[in-house]
Order: structure tokens, then C-alpha cells, then sequence
């Protein structure tokens, strides 16, 4: 085999392989996450293998271990964030309202200084901001629902990974 067929070996290889973690970039997820927590967790199995457990039973601990610690920490993490999300939304026309006397209050000082023109403006400008904080809250709204959606990828990653 030439060099030159080699290197075509080679770059097809390279190029299918790239190709299929692309296909397959969807479902690697838990099986990469399940590689980073055999790898930080190896060491601590080492060591209570040192300490006389078997391999298994070291590995079958950490595992139990770990998945104690995630789903712990899973279920102190979702009240405390579904607790300040109601807060904020119960909040939320409260704050709106301040905001909208507060800058009342600087139109009303403006309209007493300035010229129509410049108020004419300073209205177009304050609805534009009006728009904007409205598109915000809409991106907030949906970034609460993507977060919602994540939150569950993240539990069934917790349940998955051990397994892999």
C-alpha cells in the first residue's frame, strides 16, 4: 500500500468517524457524561480497593453513592428554583408597576423642560424600550420552559449514566 492510499485510508476513516458522532451527537450525551464519572470517580475505587473491597462492590458503593448525592441534590435544587419562580411571577406586575411610575415620573419631569419635539421623541424612545421589555419577558417566559425541558434531560441523564 502507498503512502498516498494510506492517507486516503485514513482521511475516509477520519471523515466517517466525524460523520457518525455528528449523526449521533444527539445520544452520546449520557454515554460521554457516563465516561466523565467513571473517570473521576476511578481513583476513589482504587482506594477502597486498597482498603480490601472487591472492584465490584467498590464500584456498586461509589455508583449507589453517587446517585444518592445527584438525586439529592436534584430534588433540594427544584423547590428552591420553583419557589423563586412563583415568587417572581407573583412579584412580577408589581415590578412592572414600579417601573412604569418611575419612569411616569421622569416623563412628567421632562415634559416640564423640554421642548414638544424632543418629548415627541423621548416617547417614541421609551416605547421602543416598552416593546423590548415585552420581548424579554417573552424570552424569559421561554427560557423558563427550555429550562423546564433541560431539568428533565438532566434527571434522565442522572438515571442513564450510571447505568452506561
Amino acid at each position: 500500500m502507498t503512502v498516498e492510499r494510506q492517507m486516503r485510508f485514513w482521511l475516509v476513516g477520519l471523515a466517517l468517524l466525524a460523520l457518525g458522532l455528528y449523526l449521533l451527537r444527539d445520544i452520546l450525551l449520557p454515554f460521554v457524561a457516563g465516561m466523565a464519572v467513571a473517570y473521576l470517580l476511578d481513583p476513589l475505587c482504587d482506594r477502597l480497593e486498597r482498603w480490601g473491597l472487591s472492584r465490584t462492590l467498590a464500584t456498586v458503593a461509589l455508583t449507589v453513592a453517587f446517585l444518592v448525592l445527584a438525586v439529592t441534590g436534584v430534588l433540594l435544587f427544584v423547590p428552591l428554583v420553583a419557589g423563586q419562580l412563583v415568587r417572581l411571577i407573583e412579584n412580577l406586575p408589581g415590578y412592572v408597576d414600579g417601573v412604569r411610575e418611575y419612569l411616569g415620573q421622569i416623563v412628567i419631569r421632562l415634559e416640564a423642560q423640554a421642548d414638544p419635539a424632543m418629548m415627541e421623541r423621548v416617547r417614541d424612545v421609551f416605547a421602543g424600550a416598552a416593546n423590548q421589555l415585552v420581548g424579554w419577558m417573552t424570552d424569559l417566559l421561554g427560557g423558563l420552559l427550555s429550562g423546564g425541558v433541560a431539568l428533565v434531560n438532566l434527571i434522565s441523564l442522572l438515571i442513564i449514566t450510571p447505568v452506561v
